[in-house]
């Protein structure tokens, strides 16, 4: 593993639409987005769009800040779809899910159509 990063966190709600970008130097980076439904926070995307971000520890802080706001929102649970393209350009994406305490399922009607998984997290 890389060292980290020595980065900051824009945590930004507005009434649907959660991001959390990170700032390196000066930069802003886009790296989570998900939108609430209620109780339930669909986890639409995280993405390190630079190599130098990855292997850094940036995408567990992401989640963990991201769980943490849900927990304190009253978010009930958090899920999101992973497609084959995550799970090829990502082939440990699944176990990562896992280890942040989400739960493989198979695809619902929830799900992007092209999901291979549905991951869910149940906070309360």
């Amino acid at each position: 593993m890389k060292t980290q990063l020595k980065c900051d966190f824009v945590f930004e709600t507005g009434d649907d639409l959660w991001t959390i970008n990170v700032l390196i130097n000066g930069r802003e980076y886009r790296t989570l987005t998900a939108a609430r439904d209620g109780v339930r926070l669909l986890l639409s995307d995280i993405v390190l769009e630079s190599e130098k971000l990855k292997h850094r520890g940036i995408g567990s802080q992401l989640l963990d800040m991201l769980i943490t706001k849900a927990r304190s929102e009253g978010i009930a649970v958090i899920y999101g779809s992973v497609t084959q393209d995550d799970i090829e350009n990502t082939p440990y994406l699944l176990d990562w899910y896992q280890r942040h305490g989400f739960v493989l399922t198979e695809p619902d009607q929830e799900c992007n159509p092209s999901a291979k998984k549905k991951i869910v997290l149940t906070l309360r």
